[in-house]
C-alpha cells in the first residue's frame, strides 16, 4: 500500500501539523500505515527542525510520500518513505494600475 500528499503552509509548526493530519487520514484509508506513519512522522519532524521559517508572505510546500508491502508469510517485504520540502516565494506586489490610476507608463 502507498500514498502521496502535499501540503502548503506559513510556518513550520503548521507544516508539521498538516502531515500529522494527512498520516491520519491514510492510516484511517489504510490501516497497514499504522506501522510505518510514526517513523514517517518524525523524519518530517527533525528536516523541519533544521528548516527556516518561511519569509513573510512565503510558504513551505512538503510532499510526503509512503510504501509498505509484505512478502512471503505476512513478514515486512519493503518499506519506502520520501520527503521534499521547498519553499513558495511570497508575490511580488502589482505595480501595473496602481489605485491611484497611474500605470507607471
Amino acid at each position: 500500500m502507498s500514498f502521496s500528499f502535499n501540503v502548503k503552509a506559513a510556518s513550520r509548526k503548521e507544516a508539521y501539523g498538516m502531515v500529522e493530519a494527512e498520516l491520519h487520514k491514510v492510516c484511517d484509508l489504510q490501516p497497514v500505515h499504522e506501522k510505518d506513519a510514526p517513523s514517517i512522522a518524525a523524519m518530517v519532524r527533525e528536516y523541519l527542525e533544521i528548516a527556516d521559517e518561511p519569509a513573510e508572505g512565503a510558504q513551505i510546500n512538503m510532499n510526503v510520500a509512503g510504501s509498505i508491502w509484505f512478502g512471503h508469510e505476512g513478514k515486512l517485504g519493503g518499506v519506502t518513505a520520501s520527503f521534499q520540502l521547498s519553499y513558495i516565494a511570497a508575490p511580488k506586489p502589482s505595480t501595473i494600475g496602481d489605485s491611484d490610476g497611474d500605470d507607471g507608463a
